[in-house]
């Protein structure tokens, strides 16, 4: 089977994905769209031109060129190309224009959706694209009957050796959003006894004036890979904060479970998964307290066949079969 995934590598997501695909069997390809849906101006002439096209027209001319350029892209890439399956995360980035050739292109089209239909509302009017369309959020299966799907345990993650002593009771990297940066600060308030270390990501310079609280850094390289693993390692627990209009679970419990590492959450729909423990996740309440016995005592191993239904191997089984 020849597939295609057209999705963003952002933060290495994608890659993982073609890879095992490949060790399973698979001829599988990425595409990341990330590549040729940007757009820069060529130099202050274009810029004026720009403005100009927009007096006149009703489509802005950024969206215009972008249009135009992934199209151009698209031609080139699927050119002399067919596939059995192609796979979309973002489907809000393209056009009619746009999956007219995809379709041409693939006998069949999945959309497995990463963020929720209420933060990407464009999605819905894409649906009609897909053969079947996946989704980590439950409101979003229930009302416009969607696949339910969770997200997965990249098979490089294992179990994390106990240090001789941590550095840290509690460890989180997160992107930059003011209302969950404020549930933090709320937490860390609420446990003044917790050694912390919270790292905040923001390619814009401009919010580092908006971190105040001592244990929460501001950083502008994402932390990836062995310098992940390294803070996890050197932490007790991890702590992960849901948005407010997030239902699904991020990949932060799973990666918790294959590095046998204890997660407090915000999330209270975690405790419906059959990987749920009151040893092994602790669900914060209105009062934002974490009982000191939870940070101190150590993970209680899950099953192996648990764990194995959440593996990316099995993800992909499912979104294929």
């Amino acid at each position: 089977m020849k597939v295609l995934l057209i999705s963003p590598d952002w933060l290495n997501l994608s890659s993982p994905i073609v890879q095992e695909m490949k060790r399973i069997g698979y001829d599988s390809h990425l595409l990341d769209h990330a590549d040729f849906i940007r757009f820069s101006y060529s130099g202050k002439i274009e810029r004026v031109l720009s403005k100009l096209h927009n007096l006149f027209n009703k489509e802005p001319y950024k969206k215009l060129k972008t249009s135009q350029n992934t199209m151009s892209y698209l031609n080139g890439y699927l050119s002399g190309k067919d596939f059995d399956v192609v796979i979309m995360t973002s489907p809000d980035v393209f056009n009619q224009e746009h999956f007219e050739l995809i379709k041409s292109k693939s006998k069949k089209m999945v959309a497995v959706l990463w963020d929720s239909l209420s933060k990407a509302p464009r999605n819905i009017e894409r649906l009609q694209y897909f053969d079947k369309v996946f989704s980590f959020e439950s409101d979003d299966c229930s009302k416009y009957g969607l696949e339910p799907i969770t997200n997965f345990i990249k098979p490089e993650l294992v179990r994390l050796e106990k240090p001789i002593a941590y550095e840290y009771d509690i460890f989180m990297v997160m992107t930059y959003d003011k209302v969950r940066c404020k549930y933090i600060e709320d937490i860390l308030e609420a446990n003044k006894n917790l050694k912390a270390k919270i790292l905040v990501h923001s390619g814009s310079c401009k919010n580092e004036r908006k971190i105040k609280h001592p244990m929460m850094e501001f950083i502008t390289t994402p932390v990836l890979n062995s310098e992940l693993v390294s803070f996890i390692e050197r932490s007790r627990v991890i702590l992960d904060v849901s948005y407010d209009y997030q239902k699904g679970l991020s990949f932060r419990p799973y990666e918790a479970l294959a590095w046998e590492k204890k997660l407090v959450t915000n999330n209270d729909k975690i405790m419906q998964y059959d990987f749920y423990s009151k040893e092994n996740f602790f669900v914060l309440g209105r009062d934002k307290k974490i009982p000191e016995n939870f940070i101190n005592l150590d993970f209680k191993p899950v099953s192996s066949a648990v764990r194995e239904k959440y593996m990316l191997s099995s993800w992909i089984e499912k979104v294929l079969n």
